[in-house]
């Protein structure tokens, strides 16, 4: 067993209640387990509040936290494809490969993406 971390990408919008703001899922990469090395570790991914939600695509319900019960909060794109950039470097990593290929090509579609790192 160990860490695993799956990347949720999408774009984000403000809820029906106009105060919170979730985020519409695009796509999802699943890296399994990324070594200790991994500059996807150093990303903060936390929410220190509570103003964002999570819209669970599969059955439409809100998802508010990983599997470890810490809270999202989404960063740009730009940041997750460096971190990933710098990774394969160190540790080739078939995932981060196909994973790059995705997020830039999102990223040139899409200038205002944001990434979810969900630790499971």
């Amino acid at each position: 067993m160990g860490v695993e971390l799956k990347l949720i990408i999408g774009s984000m919008s403000l809820a029906v209640d106009q105060e919170s703001i979730f985020m519409s899922n695009m796509a999802e990469i699943d890296l399994c387990k990324v070594g200790s090395s991994s500059k996807l570790w150093d990303i903060d991914g936390l929410n220190k509040n509570d103003d964002f939600k999570y819209y669970y695509h599969n059955d439409n319900s809100e998802v508010f936290e990983d599997g470890y019960s810490q809270k999202f909060k989404p960063v740009k794109i730009q940041i997750v494809i460096r971190a990933i950039r710098e990774s394969f470097k160190e540790d080739p990593y078939c995932r981060y490969r196909w994973a790059l290929s995705l997020l830039e090509e999102m990223e040139s579609d899409y200038n205002d993406l944001k990434v979810i790192l969900y630790w499971y």
